[in-house]
C-alpha cells in the first residue's frame, strides 16, 4: 500500500475524534490532504467547498462537496500532539466558517478566533504575522490526544523533504580606486552592469583630476 494512503486514513481518524470530542460531531467530513505548504504555514483550511463532484449535478448541491483540511507535508515529522494540535485548529476555522463568524483576515488571526481556540484546549499566543494564530496544545489535549486517538505513527512515516540547493556562489563586482598620484585626491567608482557589458573600464575610460589637472591612477578591486 502506498504510505500516504495509510497516513490520510489515520490523520482521517484522528479529524472523527476531534470532531466527537471538540465539536460535538457538527463538522462534516473534510477532505484531508497532506500537501506541501509555504514556509512557516503548519496547515491550512479553505472556507469554501474547494473538493467538487465531476458530477454536474452533484455538484450542485453543496452536501456532496467539501471543504479541504491541508497539514503541511513537511511538518509531519513533528511530534504527534503539535500535528493534532494543527488539526484542531484547521478545524476551529472549519466551525467557524459554518457559522458565519469572520476569523481572519488573510493571515491575520482575531480575537474570534482566540476564543474559539482556547475553548478547544488550545494555548494561543499572538504574532505580527498571524495575528492570535500561534496555537500550541494545552495539557488537556495532550491527555486526550495520548489516551484517546492513540496516534499509530508508525502510519504518519513520511515527511516531505526539499532537495538540498548548492548556496549560489557571490557574484563579484569589480571596484576602480581612482586616485591622484599629484596631489592625493581619490575616490572608488563601480561600474553599473551596462557600464561593465560596454567597455573596458581599465583602458577605455579615464579621470583628469580637477585639483590639479594630472590623470588620474585607477586600480582594480573585486567586492
Amino acid at each position: 500500500m502506498n504510505p500516504m494512503v495509510e497516513t490520510i486514513q489515520e490523520l482521517t481518524r484522528w479529524y472523527d475524534l476531534f470532531n466527537e470530542h471538540y465539536f460535538e460531531n457538527k463538522l462534516p467530513p473534510a477532505m484531508i490532504t497532506v500537501q506541501k505548504t509555504r514556509q512557516g504555514n503548519l496547515g491550512h483550511f479553505t472556507p469554501w467547498y474547494s473538493w467538487v463532484s465531476v458530477d454536474e449535478d452533484e455538484a450542485k448541491d453543496e452536501k456532496n462537496n467539501y471543504c479541504e483540511i491541508n497539514l503541511a507535508a513537511q511538518a509531519l515529522n513533528r511530534p504527534a500532539e503539535e500535528i493534532g494540535c494543527t488539526m484542531v485548529h484547521e478545524m476551529t476555522h472549519y466551525d467557524l466558517f459554518l457559522q458565519g463568524v469572520k476569523n481572519c483576515s488573510g493571515k491575520i488571526h482575531n480575537k474570534k478566533f482566540k476564543a474559539a481556540a482556547e475553548s478547544h484546549d488550545m494555548i494561543v499566543e499572538r504574532d505580527k504575522k498571524v495575528g492570535w494564530g500561534v496555537t500550541m496544545p494545552n495539557d488537556n489535549m495532550k491527555k486526550f490526544i495520548n489516551d484517546v486517538i492513540k496516534p499509530d505513527m508508525n502510519k504518519i512515516h513520511y515527511f516531505r523533504e526539499d532537495m538540498a540547493r548548492e548556496p549560489k556562489a557571490k557574484e563579484l563586482h569589480p571596484v576602480y580606486h581612482v586616485f591622484c598620484e599629484s596631489c592625493g585626491k581619490k575616490f572608488d567608482y563601480k561600474p553599473k552592469k551596462k557600464d561593465k557589458d560596454n567597455f573596458d573600464f581599465m583602458n577605455d575610460f579615464g579621470f583628469v583630476c580637477k585639483a590639479c589637472g594630472t590623470e588620474m591612477q585607477i586600480e582594480e578591486d573585486e567586492a
